[in-house]
């Protein structure tokens, strides 16, 4: 209940850490002064997370502890994401070096997903604990140091001009029209998405009876072939529309969902028929690796062009308040997603098949990309001047 708590201060706590990075003023540059202000007590408490303050078991101190650490965390850590987000609008010319940008971004958020998915199942068969991976994995966080030497601001943001009030940047955020209807099928999607990711190991296990080797190859064929998807996405981008490549992403994902629901037991039952089912999840799978990339590249990209385009007319920074407008959005997805649909439908049995609501879940999350789809319509065809 306390984790639970912790996220959903996590959630709220963006708008505020937002302006903080977008009103603070400084020389060496604000937003990378701001992610040298949150990583410090992010490391500091990442590793205290691991290291308990009384070793006795049910302590209701080291419960409360780890929920104050557990804040000190996610604040910290939201204030170097959204800093750094923040400088999407700035760092680069024009649209096409953003949707870049955010290709590479997704890029390797898909590695982060593949080694995490791959590599821990692993270490942990080898004997080692989490509190031990998790605490080798420690030095990897001073890669959240390279913008420090990579990014370069203009100076001319630090100007009082520049700066946006804070209620004036929530104003601004919520009226702008574009952003509005990017937000409506983005929380479907997430919606969708969250439901999938909390349900596709029982999805897996229970309604498609696979073993560890098989949901393994299933989980490869996933994220094996994003990098490549992410070409043919952009491709698909650059010749007809982002939102024409957006909603291209939502079908592929709602149709690999009804694969999955097609290879449980309730169609190909029997010990037998495993590598049937086996072939038609990794179908679905390959079909579905296509919309993972562009799920974790759109995001970035229209909401940083958004402000892109703000600044360049404006002359006002408020950027970072868009992509912490947009974290809140998805934790809402996402809590409302995992936290009461999916752990009510989860349980679901119909006519003594126990499975029935584990079954029903790829569906929900079908409708819920379609139903995207329908109101992505909305979204403009291109977010960038140059496109349009």
């Amino acid at each position: 209940m306390l984790f639970t708590l912790a996220k959903v201060i996590d959630g709220a706590i963006d708008i505020p850490l937002a302006f903080v990075t977008d009103s603070m003023r400084a020389k060496y540059g604000k937003r990378r002064l701001s992610m040298l202000i949150g990583f410090v007590p992010m490391v500091a408490a990442y590793a205290l997370l691991w290291h308990p303050l009384r070793s006795e078991a049910n302590s209701a101190f080291n419960a409360i502890a780890t929920f104050i650490v557990l804040i000190v965390f996610f604040s910290s850590y939201t204030l170097c994401l959204v800093s750094y987000y923040g400088c999407y609008a700035h760092i680069v010319e024009d649209g096409r070096d953003r949707a870049k940008l955010a290709g590479w971004k997704a890029f390797f958020d898909t590695v982060n997903y593949s080694v995490a998915y791959a590599l821990l199942p692993m270490f942990i068969s080898m004997g080692f604990t989490i509190r031990q991976i998790v605490v080798g994995c420690m030095p990897l966080m001073l890669t959240m140091l390279i913008p420090q030497f990579l990014v370069k601001e203009d100076g001319s943001l630090n100007r009082p001009e520049a700066r946006v009030p804070f209620l004036e940047s929530l104003k601004k955020t919520f009226a702008h029209k574009d952003f509005r209807n990017w937000l409506v099928p983005l929380f479907l999607l997430h919606f969708g998405l969250m439901m999938f990711l909390a349900g596709q190991s029982v999805i897996a296990a229970g309604a498609m009876e696979l073993n560890g080797w098989q949901i393994t190859v299933m989980n490869t064929a996933a994220f094996a072939p994003v990098p490549l998807m992410l070409l043919w996405y952009n491709r698909i981008q650059r010749k007809r529309s982002t939102r024409f490549a957006f909603q291209a992403a939502l079908l592929a994902f709602a149709v690999a969902m009804l694969f999955f629901d097609v290879a449980s037991t309730l169609f190909f039952p029997g010990d037998g028929r495993w590598l049937i089912r086996l072939l038609i999840g990794i179908t679905g799978s390959t079909i579905g690796s296509f919309s993972i990339g562009a799920f974790f590249a759109v995001p970035y990209q229209i909401s940083s062009q958004i402000a892109a385009n703000e600044l360049r007319l404006s002359g006002k920074d408020h950027s970072a308040m868009y992509f912490a407008v947009q974290g809140l959005v998805t934790q809402v997805a996402s809590a409302v997603s995992t936290g009461v649909v999916y752990l009510n439908v989860k349980s679901v049995s119909i006519g003594g098949n126990a499975q029935a609501g584990i079954e029903i879940v790829p569906l929900i999350v079908a409708a819920a990309c379609v139903l995207s789809f329908v109101l992505s319509f909305r979204m403009r065809r291109n977010y960038a001047p140059e496109g349009r």
